[in-house]
């Protein structure tokens, strides 16, 4: 009887020492361009010093770097302020967001609301080009594959300050040296309109190119440094071993890449997070491979735990 009277006593205790309320507003939707934001108050009945962190949770967007703030609140006076976070951009798809408050200090508590993220449908759109690097006198030939059919399909193809308009496919003797520069727009009603750009090279038979240590000598490395040999950073190949987003197995997401003229490789596993944050605290940190060949990671919420870097 007498460990209930004390917890009971605990309790109250502790909601008497910590008198703060806190209240997110958020709008319900957000569309493309838009910058992802909400609202959020403090008030306390008593002098509350509160640490805590603004954060939005996108389950197929990156989850951005935390930070930690720390407020001096002063009894019955309010204090209001805005978290912003990302845009909206046309790569990103509908889903369901939480904007989010985890205080650390004086208690841990986490408040949330939820809202969502209302996009147009996107659609697979490559444009095929047999290599990046040509003869003088070759044949170029360039198209497009897409699953959506009837696509309006708009390009045009540079060549320094030379610009013309073609339609798709499109073939051509490649008699001008230099380098190429194409940008295809696809676009249908009810779909995002996608833009892809692409460079390609022409070169004589018997061009001389310097030799660089440590240079991947791939197609596309050897058309990049033909551009521009002293790039800062370029990104070649991205391989995750469980391919892609695999909560139920453990991977490792190999990057490689060059930075001036070094290659280098940099592994990233999947883990479980155990940081400072109780709202990602047993959620799998889980590593994917963009199609740029960076990387990125989101947090996997497991239910039944997670355990040696995958859900179990």
């Amino acid at each position: 009887m007498k460990k209930i009277v004390l917890s009971l006593f605990f309790i109250l205790l502790i909601q008497q020492v910590f008198a703060v309320n806190v209240q997110i507003q958020v709008q319900s939707e957000f569309h493309e361009r838009e910058t992802l934001s909400f609202d959020y108050r403090f008030i306390s009945s008593i002098d509350e010093k509160v640490v805590y962190t603004p954060f939005i949770d996108c389950p197929k967007m990156m989850t951005p770097l935390l930070k930690m703030n720390e407020l001096d609140l002063l009894a019955n006076q309010m204090e209001k302020y805005t978290f912003e976070g990302d845009i909206v951009d046309s790569d990103v798809e509908s889903q369901v967001c939480t904007a989010s408050i985890q205080i650390h200090k004086p208690i841990k508590e986490l408040i949330s609301k939820n809202f969502s993220i209302d996009t147009l449908l996107s659609f697979d759109f490559n444009l095929l080009l047999d290599k990046k690097i040509f003869i003088q006198g070759e044949d170029i030939k360039i198209d497009y594959n897409s699953p959506i059919e009837n696509l309006n399909v708009m390009a045009k193809l540079y060549l320094g300050e030379n610009e013309k308009q073609i339609s798709l496919p499109y073939s051509f003797k490649a008699e001008q040296l230099g380098t190429y520069e194409l940008e295809v727009t696809a676009s249908k009603e009810g779909y995002k309109t996608i833009i892809k750009e692409e460079k390609f090279g022409v070169i004589k038979k018997n061009v001389e190119i310097p030799y660089a240590e440590k240079i991947v000598v791939s197609e596309k490395s050897l058309f990049d440094f033909i551009l521009n040999l002293f790039k800062r950073t370029e990104y070649i190949s991205c391989s995750d071993s469980d391919d892609g987003l695999n909560s139920e197995q453990f991977g490792e997401v190999e990057v490689n890449y060059i930075e001036g003229l070094e290659e280098k490789i940099k592994i990233f596993k999947d883990k479980c997070y155990d940081g400072m944050f109780d709202f990602f605290r047993g959620d799998l940190r889980e590593f994917y491979c963009r199609e740029d060949n960076q990387f990125a990671f989101k947090y996997v919420k497991c239910e039944n735990g997670c355990e040696n870097g995958r859900c179990k």
